[in-house]
């Protein structure tokens, strides 16, 4: 049964991220106001607003237990800070690194947050580890590679990608240091990424030449599998669907996997279910 989430006198709200009953995002008052980062129970009337003081907007991204992930943006400072909530505005801690112009997270787990630090006024950027300080951060970013970013960890576990010039963007695997990054970017492909990983499994997109397909590594760059030719299945309004891209986004510790698919009209959302 679906709820209806945005608390009574906003304008409106987004979902970032789900886990049990929490959900985090962020919501305004008016189409005009600036956003607050939001942690929801599973009620329009039930819910945290989590905007620190000091910044001017805010967004989490991310939930993992009581901790909330996200960013907050200063026009003061005219940079972002990555932040971390554990479910009150008053309990946010700035992680920012001021060695970056700014930062900002996209996941977390129970002792690890990932996402990225600017170093360029271009927004160029670096793929950045933190264990629950600014003073923890890591630099991710490869030898060789011009920018990365991550977009997920599962235990000692990041993904994301990264670009290397002369190259398209491409998968990235770590294990908590630049040194340890391994390209998961298939042979042939000209581009792919990873935005999820869990049980020793990775998700994201390649695209060999006929568009982005939604894909499942193991670890390695021959490990990928193309789950756009599993969608052959699907049909949209009892009709043969004629999707034309997929991506996935998420996977959890059962191998189910969530994403989307688009034809030349819209995007679907795409549940590829892991059998028993």
């Amino acid at each position: 049964m679906p709820l209806e989430l945005n608390p009574s006198g906003y304008h409106y709200s987004v979902l970032a991220a789900v886990e049990g009953d929490i959900q985090v995002g962020f919501a305004r008052l008016s189409l005009s106001a600036q956003k607050h980062a939001f942690l929801w129970h599973s009620s329009a009337a039930d819910y945290v607003d989590l905007h620190p003081e000091g910044f001017t907007e805010s967004a989490a991204s991310a939930v993992f237990g009581e901790y909330q992930a996200g960013s907050g943006y200063s026009a003061e400072r005219l940079s972002s800070h990555a932040l971390l909530w554990r479910g009150s505005a008053a309990s946010v801690r700035d992680l920012h690194p001021t060695a970056y112009l700014s930062s900002f997270l996209n996941d977390l787990d129970s002792s690890h947050q990932v996402g990225a630090g600017t170093v360029t006024a271009e927004g160029i950027s670096h793929a950045l580890l933190w264990t629950g300080s600014a003073a923890s951060v890591v630099d991710l970013n490869p030898e060789g590679f011009s920018y990365s970013a991550a977009s997920a960890v599962s235990g000692e576990t990041q993904v994301g990608y990264g670009y290397r010039p002369g190259h398209q963007t491409r998968a990235l695997l770590w294990r908590g240091t630049a040194a340890s990054a391994v390209e998961l970017h298939p042979p042939g492909a000209l581009t792919s990424l990873l935005s999820d990983a869990a049980g020793g499994e990775q998700v994201g997109y390649c695209d060999f030449g006929s568009g982005k397909h939604a894909a499942i590594w193991r670890g390695t760059a021959d490990s990928v599998q193309d789950l756009h030719k599993n969608l052959s299945e699907v049909r949209v309004d009892g009709n043969p669907n004629t999707f034309i891209v997929s991506k996935a986004s998420s996977i959890n510790a059962n191998g189910d996997i969530i994403g989307y698919a688009q034809d030349a009209v819209a995007a679907y959302p795409i549940l590829w279910k892991r059998l028993p």
